[in-house]
């Protein structure tokens, strides 16, 4: 017991060391909404979802099409049997076509925002060594990671300047860009899924 006390009792001491020190707090949220790196992964996340998005419209458009096909009664009276099955059997794959765009879709955005987070983190970290250096902080804590601070022991807005203006001379934007990690969908719908079956 007594031991459990003087350790808890050092725990105690350590963390008011550590704070006792040149330290400072970084909103890690806040630098990665309003950082420049954040706002242009951003923008790349949205043209993805929009390409795919666009995709997943047309082919649905096109299911519509081919349903209101299936229900004219007179549209279907000028088709054989087999134009018939090969009717219901495009509409069948166009369907089949949505859905694997749409979980492709899915896993893209879950597979994105996880390395949008690790590419912006390397450039939090990046900035705020910087920052640590200039101003000689000895420790930069995380505001997530904190239960409370004095509002001047934050020092986000320093840490974004340093990262928007890395970003402006960053070479390696468009290499590492998500839209060179993930895959754009195709350019358009297959025509052999929906050309005119023959009557």
């Amino acid at each position: 017991m007594l031991l459990r006390l003087i350790c808890s009792a050092a725990a105690l001491m350590l963390s008011f060391n550590v704070f006792a020190a040149d330290s400072a707090i970084v909103d890690f949220i806040a630098c990665i909404q309003n950082s420049k790196y954040g706002q242009y992964e951003n923008e790349q996340l949205e043209s993805i979802h929009g390409q795919w998005a666009s995709l997943i419209e047309e082919t649905d458009k096109e299911i519509k099409t081919m349903q209101d096909k299936l229900q004219d009664q007179e549209y279907l009276d000028g088709l054989s049997a087999d134009g018939e099955k090969e009717l219901k059997m495009k509409m069948q794959n166009l369907v089949n076509d949505k859905i694997k765009y749409q979980n492709q879709l899915y896993q893209i955005l879950q597979h994105a925002q996880y390395f949008i987070i690790q590419q912006i983190s390397e450039q939090i970290t990046k900035a705020a060594e910087q920052l640590a250096s200039q101003k000689k902080f000895d420790i930069l804590v995380r505001k997530d990671h904190t239960l409370y601070h004095k509002p001047h022991l934050e020092i986000t807005e320093s840490v974004i300047t340093i990262m928007d203006q890395n970003f402006a001379n960053d070479k390696s934007l468009s290499e590492n860009s998500i839209k060179n990690q993930f895959p754009l969908p195709p350019k358009g719908i297959d025509t052999n899924a929906t050309e005119e079956v023959k009557k």
